[in-house]
């Protein structure tokens, strides 16, 4: 169902498009600077946890066929806990897989990824952050559970398709600021001190560009001059 990569395979396939389409970024930089000039139309999925919404896999997997994408790569980021026997958190070694267009649908519900993972020394699984790269290299996947949201990057053309299939994208994005809407409003002089949503800001920058992006925080008062 997933084919998991060697090292060798990882070299060969998955890395010439991560160089490609990618900045080397990750961590908790990963949304703020991820993706490269190939990638210039960029939108926030939200709501998104690690489980993504079938609608949105169901569009993803249209958008596949409609360009003739034979399958995409899963990388886990090396970041996927579980809890063991004994109760304790561990995490696995890095992973990723390649996963064929027709059965993208399949590997991405309850019963697919989940359950690939899912064995007697791993109950209670959930995934931390992991990407999705077209092998085409024509579009490219952040999840990020831990902000709620997923950002996508690709071209005018294929930006056009995903919101006509997908209406977490085509969700106006206040609802995702309110959403994430800080106690104390942001300010200019104390935006890089607020470490707990400074990348919101930031994400926003990479996704709409600068002017775009203060005019965004400004319309729900998350940022005040």
């Amino acid at each position: 169902m997933m084919r998991a990569l060697t090292q060798d395979e990882y070299e060969n396939e998955l890395q010439p498009i991560v160089e490609q389409l990618t900045t080397e970024l990750k961590g908790d930089q990963m949304l703020e600077t991820y993706f490269t000039d190939k990638l210039p139309s960029r939108h926030i999925i939200y709501p998104c946890g690690a489980q993504l919404d079938k609608d949105l896999v169901s569009a993803l997997a249209d958008l596949m066929r409609s360009i003739h994408d034979p399958g995409l790569y899963v990388d886990f980021e090396g970041r996927t806990t579980y809890t063991n026997r004994r109760g304790l958190l561990e995490t696995t070694p890095s992973s990723y897989y390649y996963v064929l267009t027709e059965q993208v649908e399949y590997a991405f519900n309850d019963e697919g990824i989940a359950q690939e993972f899912m064995d007697a020394e791993r109950p209670f699984l959930f995934f931390d952050r992991y990407i999705v790269y077209s092998a085409h290299k024509r579009w490219v996947m952040v999840v990020e559970p831990e902000a709620y949201c997923a950002l996508w990057g690709g071209d005018e053309a294929l930006a056009d398709l995903l919101t006509l299939k997908c209406s977490q994208i085509g969700r106006p994005i206040q609802e995702f600021l309110s959403f994430w809407k800080p106690d104390v409003p942001f300010t200019n002089s104390n935006l890089a001190l607020e470490a707990n949503y400074v990348w919101m800001p930031r994400m926003l920058i990479h996704v709409y560009g600068q002017e775009k992006a203060m005019s965004l925080l400004r319309e729900p008062n998350i940022l005040v001059d």
